[in-house]
């Protein structure tokens, strides 16, 4: 680092090189949080098709579901325990305190339930459940509660201001997971899709201690208070714990419904497809952890022509990289054919409509965002409630129509509806956040 600004200053100080510099030396924060999401995006493309390469299509298949599953329930996870922490944290007298307690509290209920649903599983009789499927429900059961204390300790580096510590932790969880797939595998002889899911939470504990070493979190002051601050989560998160499970409904159910219509192997393409959007849709997920810290600070302050310029420049960004991605995987179509192997081929129609439901999900999350920072909790779960009916309505008959593509096009519906209900929300709630006597800056009419 001293070395670059020791070069830019050698060259001139108005340079266009050290310009730039300045430009992103000034914008480090959400630089580092850009290239984080680089490291998941290509870390989960690499092992995607590392597990797909060395699977059936129906075992690849299955992998899919079970880690969908689990970024659902890390969602969960985040909506009642993290993101409550991100809008209150700042105005806390012992903000580390609260962050130790809440993460205490978060561990104890996840792994009752982990250890709850492993033992669940194992006792499930045969005819109910079959050997492929006890083996990862046990594991996914077992490796739930660390990638959710993994994602709190990557959370609260972001709550702080410390981005490079995220990214850190996430190098140490994509390499740890790689390493131990490879362990798992070719040592133990395991399933690729039951390695994949036993080295990823032996990868997420690893690096989730590592974060909470470096955090330096006041455990022992935390421990106290966890139950208490698991009852402060509950009561203030409730209405996004529901907003969230009613958008899981939305998000996941065509997966469920696809594999319960179709078969395995219809799921392992619907998972292909996505795995190679996947980099785009965590891009949108840690470009979140970066920007609500951001929106609560403004909210706090009453400013919400900020806000506003805000989601519009995040929103302009994320469309931007996700149509530089797209038309990437469109030029490339032939290497990332090789890459998925034969069987998967004619993946390309999947692809583009995946790329449109991430491009209306970047528009959705940033909307959604700005209404977390005004605690507009319910509204947000009253917006979900309005558009998962339809969606749960149309996937059966358009599944039993059209396919694969069919459950996607239901998808991207539903995004493009629930847009248009959270733009109404969201001109409401900077219109209630303008201060008394000012001009309330609003959204344009017209949408994004």
């Amino acid at each position: 680092m001293l070395l670059v600004t020791a070069l830019a200053r050698a060259i001139g100080p108005r340079t266009p090189w050290c310009l730039a510099w300045r430009l992103a030396w000034r914008h480090r924060d959400v630089l580092t949080g850009i290239a984080d999401q680089g490291v998941i995006g290509a870390g989960n493309l690499a092992m995607g098709l590392l597990v797909l390469r060395g699977s059936s299509k129906e075992e690849y298949g299955l992998y899919g579901l079970f880690y969908a599953t689990l970024i659902l329930l890390n969602g969960f996870c985040n909506a009642l325990f993290v993101a409550q922490l991100t809008v209150a944290y700042h105005g806390r007298p012992d903000p580390e305190g609260a962050a130790a307690a809440t993460l205490c509290g978060q561990v104890l209920v996840t792994a009752a339930l982990g250890l709850a649903t492993a033992a669940a599983a194992l006792l499930t009789p045969g005819a109910a459940l079959s050997p492929a499927l006890r083996s990862l429900a046990v594991v996914s059961a077992l490796a739930g509660p660390a990638l959710m204390m993994q994602d709190f300790m990557r959370g609260y580096f972001f709550i702080v201001g410390r981005p490079a510590a995220a990214l850190l932790l996430d190098v140490a969880l994509i390499l740890t997971w790689a390493g131990g797939l490879v362990i798992l595998r070719d040592t133990l002889h395991l399933r690729a899709d039951v390695a994949a899911i036993g080295s990823l939470g032996a990868a997420a504990l690893a690096a989730g201690g590592a974060g909470l070493l470096r955090a330096r979190l006041p455990l022992r002051r935390g421990r106290p208070r966890a139950l208490a601050a698991v009852a402060e989560s509950w009561r203030l998160g409730r209405w996004a714990l529901g907003g969230a499970l009613v958008t899981a409904l939305q998000n996941q159910a065509h997966l469920y419904l696809l594999a319960w219509l179709a078969s395995a192997a219809a799921l392992a393409d619907l998972n292909a497809a996505r795995m190679l959007v996947m980099p785009m849709g965590l891009l949108i997920g840690g470009t979140g952890r970066t920007l609500l810290p951001a929106l609560a600070r403004s909210a706090a302050a009453r400013r919400p022509a900020a806000m506003r310029r805000t989601v519009g420049r995040s929103f302009a960004a994320l469309l931007a990289a996700i149509a530089a991605y797209a038309a990437a995987l469109a030029l490339g179509h032939g290497l990332v054919g090789r890459l998925l192997g034969p069987g998967y081929a004619q993946n390309g129609g999947l692809v583009a409509l995946w790329t449109c439901v991430i491009a209306l999900q970047a528009a959705t999350t940033n909307l959604s965002l700005l209404l977390q920072a005004c605690r507009r909790f319910r509204d947000l779960m009253l917006v979900n409630l309005w558009t998962v009916a339809p969606v749960l309505a149309l996937a059966v008959p358009m599944i039993r129509a059209f396919g694969t593509e069919g459950s996607l096009a239901t998808l991207a519906a539903g995004y493009a509806a629930m847009l248009l209900l959270l733009w109404r929300r969201a001109r409401a709630a900077l219109a209630a956040l303008a201060p008394a006597g000012g001009a309330a800056p609003s959204l344009p009419a017209k949408g994004p």
